[in-house]
């Protein structure tokens, strides 16, 4: 029976793919991703200390162009309290959240009450909202209309951005459903 030919460089080919493909997971397993503060944040962190106390979180907001039609979506909402619950741990909190801050700023709605929350990898925080929230992942953005819930996204948004997921909340327009939601996440 004819064998394949071998070459010598198939076993050092698929070792340095092998490494290639773990060294992320190897780095997770105990290394602080750069966008990850010396210190957990934990409870509310107020807006004014965002850049401050996330400061690679606050680069990539600046560096965020939001499109226009969700500044005007933003802008023209009714009042309503936006409860972001992030990890700032967590690699979907960083992808996100910046974004959702950069818009909301831009759009200027002092309607729009923004209130962020650290969480701990258990999703709760000294005051307990976490777990008042029932969050299982983050981010979480709980929006509400006179403290009644009108909306929420899960970890992922089911649009392109969390804040257009947002702005289409406030707006009282459906979301999409998310193709890979398995938990029912909106």
């Amino acid at each position: 029976m004819p064998t394949a030919p071998r070459t010598r460089f198939a076993r050092p080919a698929l070792l340095a793919l092998a490494v290639a493909l773990s060294a992320p997971f190897l780095a997770a397993a105990g290394e602080p991703k750069p966008w990850e503060p010396k210190e957990m944040v934990l409870g509310t962190l107020p807006l004014a200390d965002f850049a401050a106390v996330l400061p690679a979180w606050q680069e990539r907001a600046d560096k965020y162009v939001p499109y226009p039609d969700v500044i005007e979506l933003l802008k023209g909402a009714a009042p309503a309290e936006i409860e972001v619950i992030f990890g700032s741990w967590c690699s979907d909190s960083f992808e996100q959240v910046p974004y959702l801050v950069t818009a909301l700023r831009l759009a200027g709605n002092r309607s729009l009450t923004l209130t962020l929350v650290g969480v701990d990898r258990k999703k709760d925080e000294p005051e307990g909202r976490g777990k008042a929230a029932d969050v299982k992942r983050v981010p979480t953005i709980v929006v509400r209309r006179a403290g009644e819930e009108i909306g929420r996204v899960i970890e992922t948004p089911s649009t392109a951005t969390l804040d257009r997921d947002v702005a289409m909340i406030l707006n009282g327009i459906p979301l999409p459903p998310k193709p890979d939601a398995e938990d029912g996440a909106k």
